[in-house]
């Protein structure tokens, strides 16, 4: 009696185990599509895409080693963990594919069974991806995932030696299935949280206590600076405009506005400061000004300001449609979205932006992979400035020598003769 109450408790077990590795693994595989093929986006849109004919995110690399070499390349660009998540992500996220495959399939534990099985899931995520649009299609994506998969069996080779019961084996599994997702989630929520839907951007304002609620009198850039006052010219008026004479007293309250972001919050500091000479405020510097008018000129009495390089880095902004009639963009979404990253004569290479929307808001994050467009005569140029949050969206005429490194641009264009032709280029300007 006791010798089939102890074999039913280890049948029980062991049917146990077996299910929770069974469940965990279709976890992973249901991740490992999401991160693959869905990241950033959902399946409404892949279908919308599919159905419109549009691949905004497609691109083949069939060069071996060209990405990698790349990405060391260019490793101090970004964060050391980013960088080396983007490296050698494809290779960790395919090694729990080589340790499930012989746990769950016991016909799978040869390597020369689960190579093939790991290769064959590799090749069809990146014809996916370039069928959806939703990534770069690579070799060298392909040999990491496939060096992962080895990786994985080795590991299995380890935990499963000669005589190890199956029980063990299962335990073992679930352990270092522990372990894998604790490290993942790490990695993805610090570096790719927002784009991939795990954080939700958040931002913290320090200082600036005595600066109005209320929207400043005046924004705009410096374009012109003397001894006693500067000029501002505002986004609605567009290029060529005379600008506004903003004129501060010995009483103005001046801040000095930064931009930072720590982890997924946007830091924004204001610095009370006090000039020394109006002549040294740099052009091109971004301000707003609160006073009260006096003969056409501003009376400021708080102002801050903030270089251009300000702006760069993730921002995080409210949608809001252009409040000019007379310069439009095209109403479909832009098919390229990033930051410019290098730029030679006629060719320009960015670092992917992916945007979601979430309720109201349209909210985006840099991801590191790098898009290529071409420019020519007829590209059209256009320059977007966004303001207090999203609520202030002005577009102006733009200019090629706008697009410079480190710029946030959007573009519409074709595809011609396996490239992308940009037709409209906009540079775009974010601060609060």
């Amino acid at each position: 009696m006791n010798q089939g109450i102890e074999t039913g408790k280890k049948r029980f077990w062991s049917h146990l185990l077996t299910v929770m590795v069974f469940l965990v693994f279709v976890a992973y595989a249901a991740s490992l599509i999401y991160i693959t093929l869905i990241k950033g986006t959902t399946l409404h849109r892949i279908v919308q895409n599919l159905n419109e004919g549009r691949a905004p995110l497609r691109a083949v690399n069939l060069v071996p080693f060209q990405t990698i070499r790349d990405y060391i390349h260019y490793s101090s660009d970004m964060p050391i963990l980013r960088w080396f998540s983007n490296l050698a992500g494809n290779l960790f996220i395919f090694v729990p594919l080589g340790l499930y495959l012989p746990v769950v399939f016991k016909v799978k534990r040869k390597l020369f069974s689960v190579l093939p099985a790991v290769f064959v899931v590799s090749l069809s995520l990146e014809a996916l991806q370039y069928l959806f649009g939703t990534g770069s299609t690579d070799i060298d994506d392909l040999l990491l995932n496939t060096l992962g998969g080895i990786l994985g069996f080795g590991l299995f080779s380890l935990i499963a030696e000669p005589g190890t019961a199956s029980g063990t084996v299962r335990i073992r599994t679930l352990v270092l299935s522990l372990c894998f997702a604790a490290a993942g989630y790490t990695v993805a929520f610090r570096e790719f949280g927002l784009y991939l839907g795990l954080a939700r951007p958040r931002e913290e304002i320090h200082g600036g206590e005595h600066i109005p609620s209320r929207r400043p009198d005046i924004s705009g850039t410096v374009t012109g600076l003397n001894e006693k006052s500067f000029v501002l010219n505002r986004f609605t008026d567009g290029a060529g405009a005379a600008g506004i004479d903003v004129l501060p007293g010995p009483d103005t309250q001046w801040y000095n506005r930064q931009v930072s972001l720590r982890g997924h919050t946007q830091v924004i500091r204001y610095v009370a400061y006090a000039p020394h000479s109006l002549e040294r405020m740099p052009l091109k510097a971004l301000a707003s000004v609160w006073g009260r008018w006096d003969s056409g000129r501003l009376l400021a009495e708080i102002v801050w300001t903030m270089p251009p390089s300000g702006t760069i880095g993730t921002s995080y902004v409210t949608e809001a449609a252009a409040d000019s009639a007379r310069i439009a963009l095209p109403t479909e979404e832009p098919a390229l979205h990033g930051y410019v990253k290098r730029v030679t004569a006629d060719t320009v290479v960015i670092n992917k932006i992916e945007t979601w929307r979430e309720g109201s808001g349209l909210f985006s994050v840099s991801t590191g992979i790098e898009q290529t467009f071409l420019l020519t005569s007829e590209t059209t140029f256009r320059t977007k400035h966004i303001l207090r949050g999203g609520q202030e969206v002005h577009l102006l005429h733009g200019t090629r020598e706008e697009v410079v490194e480190q710029v946030l641009v959007q573009v519409w264009g074709r595809e011609q003769a396996g490239a992308f032709v940009a037709e409209v280029v906009c540079c775009i300007d974010v601060f609060r």
